[in-house]
């Protein structure tokens, strides 16, 4: 009994160090601000972030911040900073990714990571 109360605790501590989350990647979204045919794999071109906290922003603008994951050394891509409302919980804005590969992405609050989440490309042509 002492180690399945063990082995539980420790799962439950490790799954509190996991990645950030609180972003989809989705084709579009609804009136309502929620994503639309969202998911992990794409083909090439304009997707839309979908950006949701716990709490409010507490700040006029995020950084977004792209890197292609599957290289060597973790690429630049790009880093570009969204206007959002400092009450609000949920912001929105659009990707373009054109070269196929696998992403990483960060949304920055002050320099804190507040969402975070993985995407692979595919280019179909």
């Amino acid at each position: 009994m002492k180690k399945l109360l063990l082995l539980f605790f420790v799962s439950f501590m490790l799954s509190g160090c996991s990645k950030k989350e609180g972003l989809l990647f989705c084709e579009g979204v609804t009136p309502e601000g929620e994503g639309v045919n969202c998911g992990k794999v794409f083909t090439t071109g304009d997707l839309t972030a979908v950006i949701k906290t716990k709490e409010p922003f507490g700040n006029d603008s995020l950084t977004v911040i792209v890197k292609q994951s599957d290289s060597e050394k973790n690429k630049h891509e790009k880093k570009i900073t969204i206007p959002v409302d400092r009450e609000k919980t949920t912001a929105t804005t659009t990707l373009q990714f054109y070269n196929e590969g696998k992403y990483s992405v960060e949304i920055l609050n002050n320099d804190s990571v507040v969402a975070g989440g993985n995407i692979e490309i595919k280019d179909i042509y």
